[in-house]
């Protein structure tokens, strides 16, 4: 076996310079004015909606797009409300619409004299197409505008402004404000607002005197009863950005009766601590030293039943080896810092999103937290979930990874429904179930999340009826299986690099995905199964076989491009020997208030060769490149995963490869390119960390292990760092010491 290389040097950067350009439309399209006019009495219409309604805050307009919308190619003339303003500040919310192919509906924040002028402007533009263009202007009549070979000749039409509003029109659909939800609501509701730019008293002030929530996360988050939802869904349908039940339903999984028996273990010295976020633990288990166990419920509203969930879960954390010796994953046992948030069955979802923030944030020296919660409600297709955006938030923020379970599925009439939350968390590892044949198991339910985002990312065993997993609860042992009894051997691989093997979360994670995808090209399961199985040993994450060199690089995003260009491959006379894959994560801050355009953030990865000075990606990635700017939205998500936070590219394993071509110079370095992309002005992906695995596997079973080392160490730019799993464990005993000092 190869053990996993480090290497360490420093990458280099360099902004992206100027691309604005005239507007212009896709080759061989065109805009009517029947269109344009469509448009105008959309816009009519939204006019008349404002000035008549006395709410008394800035309009809310949906803009509907015709497709998956690049940030280039929304509005970027209509709707502004000065030349010295970004639309992108504008934007309070975005979802798709309810088709096969959905589309993308912008919600924007727009004062009734900007409609008002942009009306003005799409009827000077619909009046120029009519006398000028027959009616219908084309690409080639755009092309023409820009380069002064046609002139515009309504006077109050720049020529700037004319094309850039054809360009709006060409990929606008319509104008609308949003209507009042059908259907009678019964439950608490957990409603988020559309931030209208009013403070919270002001808002609640409008919707009426005696107007109070139940409750509330924050100025835009609320809980409202039934009859106060029906309130805001007659009056101001349009502040509604979303909403879903405020009780989270947890499901418990089916129990074998307990057995008691006599168990013993040592005492906790060094080891790691994880942090529980589960129901109530029992102190009276054999293993309840190793636990710090923190009640965060009253104690009058609690039953007998609360205690069993979280006490197996941490059982697993700390001793699951013992318990289930054919699972033993080589990470030894952990200390766990137990919080007892919830009941057995339903729980506030606020209470939940109230209690998480708060333990994380005083909780600053835990790293790693396994959060095996999940509730029965599919998660919407139009926004994550509260409880998932807050673990996204504190995963940003306190540089914490937490391990979210997939959910189980309790109705079997229903085969493998949607997740529930929080296991949309996009910056979490979610992990769902498999049995021992590495398929998906009968409980299990899919992804993936905002209809883009795969989820869950792994899977691992979690048993099944005739298969359990042992636990140890209140009672003694017992036999389980569910998704809440796979995350915590996920939660025990994530800790032992995080802590022992001292990497980051980010190269933990991607360690984990890369080696559960392996060299599996086949994502006809991801939705079930993410990107494959984890390995059962933490030596099959940390090692490579005989015939591969496995290496990463931590970095962080710089500028637009963050690049190297310096990665030696060892070659033959024939070319470069091998396949490649290569495995990214990253930690972007998100926005719910974004709806499906939630992460900030793209770090789009390339990696190979270069021809002269230009590098030639394994995967054709042309993101970025000249030739490439007219690439679909809609394409650069599904083949290259943009604005996703796990990049996976790999070239996959095939009968008789071939060597790949030298460069022209004979260069034996290879370049990896981190290109970032913002939805927002503030760029906030600059300075992000990320952490890249590249695997190579030799197609003529040569170990190039020591050559590739050798390699790297001469280049003088890479200091190389096996991760040695003895020296590792050896080295964070040593730090865990106490020191002593003499008088």
């Amino acid at each position: 076996m190869n053990e996993v290389i480090q290497l360490i040097g420093k990458m280099q950067s360099k902004g992206k310079g100027s691309t604005v350009g005239p507007a212009k439309l896709p080759n061989g399209k065109s805009v009517s004015s029947d269109h344009i006019g469509k448009l105008i009495d959309d816009l009519e219409k939204v006019i008349a909606f404002w000035e008549k309604d006395d709410f008394g805050i800035t309009p809310l307009v949906r803009a509907t797009y015709i497709s998956t919308v690049a940030k280039s190619n929304r509005l970027s003339k209509l709707l502004l409300e000065s030349s010295t303003c970004s639309l992108n500040k504008q934007i309070v919310g975005a979802e798709f619409t309810d088709e096969q192919n959905p589309r993308h509906i912008i919600t924007y924040k727009v004062s009734v004299n900007s409609l008002k002028r942009s009306l003005i402007l799409l009827q000077h533009v619909h009046d120029e197409v009519t006398k000028y263009f027959n009616g219908k202007i084309s690409s080639v009549d755009v092309d023409k505008v820009n380069s002064g070979d046609r002139c515009v000749k309504n006077p109050y039409l720049k020529k700037s402004i004319f094309t850039g509003i054809i360009k709006d029109c060409y990929y606008t659909d319509g104008f609308s404000v949003k209507e009042a939800e059908s259907g009678k609501i019964t439950e608490n509701q957990l409603v988020t607002i559309y931030d209208t730019g009013l403070d919270y008293d002001e808002l609640v002030r409008k919707i009426g005197r005696d107007f109070r929530p139940s409750d509330k996360f924050d100025k835009l988050t609320w809980v409202l009863t039934p009859e106060q939802f029906a309130l805001v869904n007659s009056i101001a349908p349009y502040l509604i950005s979303m909403n879903m039940k405020d009780i989270a339903e947890y499901p418990a999984v089916e129990r074998c009766n307990a057995v008691k028996s006599d168990i013993t273990i040592p005492d906790p010295s060094d080891e790691p601590t994880i942090g529980v976020i589960d129901t109530l633990f029992c102190k009276d288990v054999y293993f309840s030293k190793w636990v710090d166990y923190h009640q965060c419920i009253d104690e009058d509203i609690i039953d007998d039943e609360d205690f069993n969930h979280g006490t197996e879960v941490s059982s697993i954390i700390v001793d699951g080896p013992s318990l289930n010796r054919e699972l033993d994953d080589g990470c030894g046992r952990f200390k766990v810092r137990h919080f007892g948030v919830s009941k057995d069955k339903r729980t506030s979802s606020l209470e939940i999103l109230r209690k998480i923030q708060t333990i994380v944030k005083t909780n600053r020296d835990i790293k790693v937290w396994n959060l095996s919660l999940g509730s029965n409600l599919p998660v919407s297709s139009n926004f994550i979930s509260p409880e998932a955006a807050i673990l996204d938030q504190l995963q940003y923020e306190y540089d914490v990874l937490f391990i979210v379970a997939g959910t189980n599925n309790k109705n079997e009439d229903d085969t493998y429904p949607p997740i529930g939350s929080p296991a949309d968390s996009l910056n979490a590892i979610t992990v769902n179930c498999s049995d021992f044949g590495n398929k998906a198991v009968h409980y299990a339910r899919r992804g993936p999340v905002l209809r883009f985002f795969n989820k869950p990312d792994v899977s691992t065993f979690g048993g099944v009826r005739e298969d359990r997993i042992q636990v140890y609860g209140p009672r003694g042992f017992r036999k389980v299986y569910g998704t809440s009894y796979a995350a915590p051997w996920i939660t025990r691989k994530a800790a032992y690099l995080i802590h022992v093997m001292n990497l980051t979360k980010e190269a933990a994670k991607a360690l984990i995905i890369d080696a559960a995808a392996g060299w599996n090209t086949d994502i006809s399961n991801i939705t079930l199964l993410g990107y494959g199985n984890v390995p059962r040993r933490i030596e099959d994450i940390i090692n490579t076989q005989d015939d591969e060199i496995r290496f990463f690089i931590n970095s962080t995003s710089i500028d637009y491009d963050t690049y190297t260009s310096n990665i030696p491959v060892p070659c033959t006379k024939k070319g470069f020997p091998f396949r490649f894959r290569v495995t990214m994560c990253y930690t972007p801050r998100c926005h719910r208030n974004q709806g499906v355009d939630y992460t900030d953030t793209d770090l789009d990865i390339h990696f190979g060769r270069y021809k002269g000075t230009r590098m030639s990606s394994i995967n054709n990635n042309e993101q970025g490149e000249p030739v490439c700017l007219n690439l679909p939205e809609g394409k650069a998500r599904s083949q290259f995963r943009k604005w996703d936070n796990v990049k996976r590219v790999c070239e996959g394993l095939i009968d008789n490869p071939r060597h790949k071509q030298l460069s022209t110079d004979n260069s034996l370095f290879w370049g990896m390119s981190i290109k970032a992309v913002e939805r927002l002005d503030d760029k906030p992906g600059r300075g992000m960390p990320f952490c890249a695995v590249v695997t190579m596997k030799s197609i003529d079973n040569v170990n190039r292990y020591g050559q590739f080392k050798q390699l790297c160490a001469t280049s003088h730019i890479w200091n190389v760092i096996p991760l040695d799993q003895k020296v590792m464990v050896e080295t964070y005993h040593v730090s865990e010491e106490e020191a002593v000092f003499e008088n």
